[in-house]
């Protein structure tokens, strides 16, 4: 049960993002002013590139994720301890997972972008 103080947040920020990314599906979300300097070619995502951009990675990591983390908070009501700390376990493993697959993918797409 404590779990769920620490995974209702997350959720809830998914749901802002999914929200978000979908109320404006041309415009570059969540990446810091930081990383702008890096991006010295941002001008060459075009708004269709965007829009393919945020269809491809962002909203099937949030949504992969936004999944994930609902399961795991269904089992701390449903199952025994035990098995849910795996179900958690194992949730967590799968959330940094799809992060790390989609982040890498969603990289390697921007610098073949930028580059070209």
């Amino acid at each position: 049960m404590l779990f769920n103080l620490v995974l209702i947040p997350i959720e809830i920020f998914f749901i802002f993002m999914i929200i978000k990314i979908r109320k404006d599906i041309t415009k570059l979300h969540f990446y810091s002013n930081k990383s702008e300097k890096f991006l010295e070619n941002i001008h060459k995502f075009d708004e269709k590139y965007i829009e393919e951009y945020n269809k491809k990675y962002m909203l099937p990591f949030a949504y992969i994720d936004l999944v994930i983390l609902i399961i795991m908070s269904i089992s701390t009501f449903v199952f025994e301890r035990e098995i849910y700390h795996k179900v958690i376990m194992g949730g967590f493993f799968v959330y940094f997972i799809v992060i790390f697959i989609f982040g890498g993918l969603s990289m390697l797409s921007m610098s073949r972008k930028m580059y070209e």
